[in-house]
């Protein structure tokens, strides 16, 4: 092990920080996103990953829900749920399809829009709970939640204080920091993107609420750009703890001028290797076969990744492209690992 991991620019150093379980520093994981042996990368993040989860990959039982069909800019994923628009009655009779013994949470996210106030995000969470109360309810991005506390005039506090009351178990979160197509470079905007919305981190963390954080970024990001925003994520997550699982997404940006190369698994992997690298203070980082394919999926569970996303019914008419449990849990075993139903509740420790 030592001397593979020698191949790294001071990979000695690195691999008794990550057995020591020292805290690499920005400095650290810039030089390991840089390399380009990718082999001795995820050997170093599988040390971590095993230190912390064992030979275990976490699923859920979720069904992802977009109330208004619009595209969501911080999570590519969720754009993938967005394919029409869904009036109140046509997302409720959704709500009525979904079976409680089989799925334990929804996720309800959607493209932000000033039709949906506080109000109606309330209302929303209150429906679900009286049309099937034994559901876990993982709601909204920060997108969402600006644009609802803009229409309205309230505070994060006020906000999500309302939210809580009307049933809200947990957030969505996702990303920080948007990525649109027509920007994707503004550094300096994406960074006060961030600064703005860590006051809702706070939020959250006071009411007891936790969330999923993503990544998104570009092929083009600046490599100091992205280990700066990842070691930002872990401040935060060191002075609120709210981060449940980490999620890297590679987006690929479209344009009619530029050729720009395709993702390719060695940016995928390197992504979720230095991100369980550099943050140990997370528990869980996602390589979901929604983000990565099944196949780059089981690959990334020895690269860093100890969860695989959700599962839901096979034919699902929530969701356009789905999984089954049992062949998830499949997929999982075929890699060596043991698959984990997390039927811990949402806001649990």
């Amino acid at each position: 092990m030592a001397t593979e991991i020698a191949q790294i620019d001071g990979g000695a150093d690195l691999l008794l920080k990550v057995l020591s379980g020292e805290r690499l520093s920005a400095s650290d994981c810039l030089r390991l996103w840089k390399t380009r042996d990718l082999t001795s990368l995820g050997a170093l993040a599988n040390l971590r990953r095993e230190a912390v989860s064992g030979n275990a990959v976490f699923f859920r039982r979720e069904v992802h829900l977009n109330y208004t069909g619009l595209p969501v800019p911080s999570c590519p994923l969720c754009n993938r749920f967005a394919s029409r628009r869904l009036s109140p009655g046509q997302w409720e009779r959704s709500l009525e399809l979904i079976h409680p013994d089989i799925v334990a949470e929804l996720h309800l996210t959607a493209g932000a829009s000033p039709q949906f106030g506080l109000d109606a995000l309330c209302a929303i969470v209150r429906r679900v709970a009286a049309l099937r109360p034994s559901l876990k309810v993982r709601a909204f991005t920060w997108s969402e939640l600006e644009t609802a506390a803009e229409r309205e005039g309230t505070t994060p506090d006020q906000t999500l204080e309302a939210l809580v009351e009307a049933g809200l178990d947990s957030l969505a979160g996702g990303a920080l920091m948007d990525l649109t197509p027509d920007r994707p470079h503004l550094v300096g905007e994406r960074t006060a993107q961030l600064e703005r919305r860590a006051p809702w981190v706070a939020a959250a963390a006071a009411r007891g609420l936790r969330c999923e954080v993503s990544w998104v970024y570009g092929d083009e990001d600046d490599p100091q750009w992205i280990i700066d925003g990842l070691a930002r994520i872990r401040d935060l997550q060191d002075r609120w703890g709210i981060f449940q699982c980490f999620t890297p997404l590679l987006f690929q940006w479209p344009s009619d001028d530029v050729e720009i190369p395709m993702a390719t698994g060695y940016n995928q992997l390197r992504a979720v290797a230095v991100g369980r690298l550099i943050l140990d203070n997370l528990a869980r980082v996602r390589g979901s076969w929604a983000a990565l394919t099944e196949s780059m999926m089981q690959v990334a569970f020895w690269y860093g990744a100890d969860d695989a996303g959700g599962a839901v019914l096979p034919g699902d008419d929530l969701t356009g492209t789905v999984i089954g449990q049992e062949q998830l849990e499949e997929l999982i075993r075929g890699t060596g690992r043991d698959p984990i139903d997390d039927l811990r509740l949402t806001n649990d420790d």
